[in-house]
C-alpha cells in the first residue's frame, strides 16, 4: 500500500514507461517529458506473443489528469515499420492504448487499474488477442510488483 501521491510520482515519470517490460525499451522523447500531449518512440517488441520483427512505436500523452484523490494517464501507441527505400508506416490493426488510473478512498492505499485496447482488432485475432491479453497482464503484474518493491524503498516518496 502506498499513497496516491507516491505512485503518481512513478507513473507520471514517463521514463518508467517500460523499465520492468521487455516489450518497450530505447524510449526517446520527441517532445517535452510530461503531459497531456507528450510525445516519445520506443522500440516495441513482440517475442515470443508474435514471431515478428520488432517495430518503432509512436507514443502519444492522451490524457493527464491528476486530482487530490484520483489520477489518469492513458497513451496511445501506433507502431510502424520501416521498409528501407519506401519509409515507415503504421501497421494494420496494432494500435492500442494503455490506461493507468489511480484512486484512493483512504490514506496509504492507492488502486491500481492498467488496460491495454486494442482498436479494430479482426476477428480472426480474438484468440490471438485472449493470448496477448494473458501475457500483458503477466508483464503487468510483474511491473506492478516491481513498482511497489520501487516505492517500499521510498525511491519515489
Amino acid at each position: 500500500n502506498a499513497p496516491l501521491e507516491q505512485v503518481w510520482k512513478y507513473i507520471a515519470d514517463l521514463n518508467n514507461f517500460g523499465r520492468f517490460n521487455d516489450y518497450h525499451h530505447d524510449l526517446e522523447f520527441l517532445s517535452e517529458q510530461q503531459g497531456k500531449g507528450t510525445k516519445f518512440k520506443v522500440a516495441h517488441t513482440f517475442w515470443p506473443i508474435f514471431p515478428i520483427p520488432g517495430l518503432e512505436t509512436i507514443c502519444t500523452v492522451t490524457s493527464w489528469e491528476k486530482k487530490e484523490d484520483k489520477a489518469k494517464i492513458t497513451i496511445f501507441e501506433e507502431p510502424k515499420i520501416h521498409f528501407p527505400f519506401v519509409g515507415s508506416i503504421v501497421v494494420p490493426k496494432t494500435q492500442h492504448t494503455q490506461k493507468y488510473d489511480l484512486s484512493s478512498e483512504r490514506p496509504n492505499h492507492t488502486f491500481f487499474k492498467y488496460e491495454v485496447l486494442y482498436a479494430g482488432l479482426s476477428p480472426w485475432m480474438k484468440r490471438a488477442n485472449n493470448y496477448v491479453n494473458n501475457k500483458v497482464l503477466a508483464v503487468m503484474d510483474f511491473e506492478l510488483e516491481q513498482i511497489k518493491q520501487l516505492l517500499e524503498n521510498r525511491k519515489y516518496r
